[in-house]
């Protein structure tokens, strides 16, 4: 009877096993539909792989390669550099900045060119408007252009009034001395 009792526990926690496993592979199957992307042709990504090299054809590719491993292997070989912890960490450093620049060299070249837009349309306006303001100016002034001809006739004018009131005075003693005879 024990054997029984252990016997269905058994098969019950296995088929739960079971059912939970394929739930959970379901699950990560779906998961890895979603965020999959459609993979490129071998081909595609092997041209770009190869164009990353330096140089101009296959031929000239391929032997860069080819001097740049050997002058490695060399230098390894004759203990001149030792590949130890640094180095690993040099190259993940180095390996960080890449990343880092080939994901943020187009942001910040569209911030830096918004940024320029920005200050430089902000330039000519400064310029439109200061141009304004001296154009306003310049009408302002213009219209006292004729200051100088009217000074000169009120020096004029305040030069004569003197000898003006002088001869008032003298006509008005001559009307008086009529007068009084």
């Amino acid at each position: 009877m024990m054997s029984m009792i252990l016997r269905t526990t058994l098969r019950n926690s296995y088929f739960a096993a079971n059912t939970q496993r394929q739930l959970v592979f379901g699950a990560l199957k779906q998961t890895r539909a979603a965020y999959s992307t459609e993979r490129s042709e071998p081909s595609v990504v092997a041209e770009s792989l190869i164009n990353k090299f330096p140089g101009e054809s296959l031929a000239a590719k391929s032997g860069n390669v080819l001097l740049f491993s050997s002058i490695a292997a060399y230098i390894i070989s004759k203990e001149v550099y030792v590949v130890d912890m640094e180095f690993f960490e040099a190259l993940c450093i180095f390996g960080a900045f890449s990343v880092w620049y080939t994901g943020g060299k187009d942001l910040a070249i569209s911030y830096i060119r918004d940024r320029r837009e920005k200050i430089r349309s902000v330039l000519t306006q400064a310029r439109e408007d200061h141009k304004a303001v001296v154009q306003e100016r310049i009408t302002h002034i213009s219209k006292l252009s004729d200051v100088v001809d009217v000074t000169k006739d009120l020096y004029g004018l305040s030069k004569a009034f003197p000898k003006l009131i002088q001869v008032l005075i003298s006509y008005i003693y001559i009307i008086q001395g009529s007068c009084a005879t």
